[in-house]
């Protein structure tokens, strides 16, 4: 039994795909920045690169780490380079589980880049925009993951360099896809890419806008100073967003959007959202205060108040809640990107190879890192749809209007409800007899139309139901006529059904031998009922035996040929 399944085994894998991931990996250098491997490319910005990098130690220690690289063509512009030094010094002193900070700051041919701690998750634009959350469920997680960003800020607000000065930081920046949500259910501030202190302010111009005009502040709006508060009032942005399930300020242009921003009235969320309590909705409004001395003065006091408003009404998660509900909502995203992690790094092999000016186009992107034996698994959860639709369109493009015309199938229904008695056996193998006796009937029908064209006019009609109805044997169906004419058609229909007999037999001959005994009868019983009324009138033209033929297959096509 042993030796039996260690044989299967390989079969199973091999038919499974999982097999060729490790035969069949393909070994690639491995690319270096300095100390650290590069993997792939999560992101690109307007300042640089995102990558997802590896910095291995002795002992076999490892850590993924994100780096952002600033792009190429912009290492020579020194108001870049000082903006993005600025931002390694001001996001280097932040310490706190809800904010990223910089862990490393460097120098390389590529350029200046910074070293960040990679965190394992999602945006809270993808949580709560999750087309499966219901609204309940929405406002519970966001508001768990909005409260921890609100603290993260304020520890980026209060923060004091080595020499104890404040920094006051002001991120700039603050929205949905720049809130962190890791698979731990912590909500994490990041990309501190426009937070400046105010005393190194060196690469902020004036009248120059940094940050997305849906989540301004009117005085950033404005071009005026900003503090703490400017946040502040982006934080109660994503507040009423979480809260409605819509965005507050949009327009087609971002001049249109700034203006919203700086004079649009702002409806209460309850207008839109019956489950936001009073308490929640002060608390989103006093975030929204244009004027500066009525809107919160710290996110702290905005985090106080909003989870107690929010726990009074039982509107927010957990953190493992949300930890939970990332694992079940992203549960194919986060199993496709950890294989596809650790195959990369699995197949990394060989001496290190530094990462050149102009090769960073050879780092692939993340989501394009899933290993071609595994993709057969990734890609198809990932993009199920699209493996569908193109057989629907092409291999079934011809056929499917008679497979797929969902709406015609309440009348194959119709007819398979018919169908029992007669097409139990299997419809290939009985259609041939069942043709040669309709060829045999039409025959009948012709000849007896033909000599009653001969003979004086005679209501056709009533002598046809007649003859159809004892096809088997015509000749005592015929009483009033002379008896010469009839005797001999007869002969002759004796003859075709013979031959007729004679070809089932040939034909079904293969099958099986039940088959031909069972299926004569059974159109005898069920097929005179259903035809003859619709052959009857074609006899009316004397001569017409060869286009009676044709009509065959019209009347059979409704109950048999349909399979």
């Amino acid at each position: 039994m042993t030796a039996l399944e260690d044989e299967a085994a390989p079969v199973d894998e091999a038919s499974s795909g999982e097999e060729p991931i490790v035969e069949e990996a393909v070994e690639h250098p491995r690319r270096m920045l300095d100390r650290y491997e590069i993997v792939a490319e999560i992101a690109r910005g307007g300042m640089g690169t995102v990558l997802l990098a590896r910095l291995a130690g002795a002992g076999g220690f490892e850590r993924l780490m994100a780096i952002k690289l600033m792009h190429e063509h912009l290492a020579e512009d020194q108001a870049f380079v000082t903006m993005l030094l600025d931002e390694a010094r001001t996001a280097a002193n932040i310490h706190h589980p809800n904010a990223v900070g910089i862990v490393d700051v460097a120098e390389s041919p590529l350029g200046y880049y910074l070293v960040m701690s990679y965190v394992e998750g999602f945006t809270l634009a993808d949580l709560v925009g999750h087309p499966e959350l219901s609204d309940r469920d929405r406002i519970r997680y966001g508001l768990r993951c909005l409260v921890d960003a609100c603290h993260g800020l304020h520890a980026a607000h209060t923060t004091k360099n080595a020499r104890g000065e404040a920094l006051e930081i002001v991120h700039r920046d603050v929205s949905p896809q720049n809130v962190l949500v890791g698979l731990d259910g912590v909500g994490r501030i990041v990309d501190f890419g426009i937070a400046l202190a105010a005393s190194r302010i060196a690469a902020s111009r004036p009248g120059v806008l940094k940050g997305k005009p849906s989540y301004m502040a009117p005085e950033q709006a404005q071009s005026e100073s900003c503090d703490a508060r400017a946040d502040v009032f982006t934080l109660g942005i994503i507040l009423w967003e979480i809260l409605c399930g819509r965005r507050l300020f949009q327009a087609e242009m971002d001049v249109a959007t700034l203006l919203q921003v700086m004079t649009a009235e702002i409806p209460p969320p309850s207008s839109e959202q019956p489950l936001c309590t009073e308490a929640m909705e002060a608390v989103a409004m006093k975030a929204l205060e244009r004027d500066l001395s009525a809107r919160y003065g710290d996110a702290r006091s905005l985090a106080a108040e909003l989870e107690a408003a929010a726990s009074a009404a039982g509107l927010i998660a957990t953190t493992h809640e949300v930890a939970d509900a990332l694992s079940e909502l992203f549960e194919e995203r986060i199993a496709a990107k950890r294989e596809a992690i650790r195959h990369h790094l699995s197949s990394s092999i060989g001496e290190p190879k530094p990462l050149e000016p102009g090769q960073l186009h050879l780092v692939p992107k993340l989501h394009d890192l899933s290993p071609s034996p595994r993709s057969g698994v990734t890609r198809e959860t990932q993009s199920g749809v699209r493996d569908v639709d193109p057989h629907a369109r092409t291999g079934v493009s011809a056929p499917p209007p008679a497979a797929e015309t969902r709406p015609g199938r309440p009348s194959r229904l119709e007819e398979a409800a018919e169908k029992p008695a007669l097409a139990a056996p299997s419809p290939a193998k009985s259609s041939p007899p069942r043709w040669l006796w309709i060829a045999v009937g039409v025959a009948l029908l012709a000849m007896i139309g033909g000599w009653l064209a001969l003979r004086p006019w005679a209501p056709t009609e009533e002598n046809a139901p007649r003859a159809v109805g004892d096809t088997p044997e015509p000749s005592p169906v015929v009483p009033e006529e002379p008896e010469a004419e009839p005797e001999g058609e007869p002969s002759e229909v004796a003859d075709l059904e013979a031959e007729a007999q004679e070809q089932d037999e040939e034909e079904e001959a293969a099958p099986t031998d039940p088959a031909p005994e069972a299926e004569p009868e059974r159109p005898l019983e069920a097929e005179p009922e259903r035809r003859p009324t619709p052959r009857v009138r074609r006899p009316r033209p004397p001569s017409e035996p060869a286009p009676s033929a044709p009509s065959g297959p019209t009347l059979e096509t409704n109950p048999y040929m349909t399979r």
